[in-house]
């Protein structure tokens, strides 16, 4: 029912995609992370990589979104989406 669409944004904060429908940029230019290809640009076969996107945004969504329920498990999906959309219009 309840649905957030996420585009990547730049370092700055500026939108790195103009996605029409978006509700949220989220930080998803060189991002480091890490990865079980064995294909690292960071280092030597440390498992380390640079990733750019809309999934790696997503993942920083999801993270900070398991993070506030964990801080607040009773709040209902709305509230959630309420909290995100708060604090996302108000910067």
């Amino acid at each position: 029912e309840y649905v957030i669409s996420v585009a990547p944004s730049k370092q700055n904060g500026d939108p790195q995609l103009e996605i029409d429908g978006a509700n949220i940029y989220a930080p998803g230019d060189n991002i480091l992370t890490l990865s079980n290809t064995g294909d690292s640009k960071v280092g030597k076969d440390n498992g380390l990589v640079v990733s750019s996107g809309s999934s790696i945004a997503s993942a920083q969504l999801s993270g900070m979104l398991a993070l506030l329920w964990s801080y607040r498990p009773r709040l209902a999906d709305a509230e959630l989406i309420g909290l995100i959309n708060d604090y996302y219009s108000s910067g």
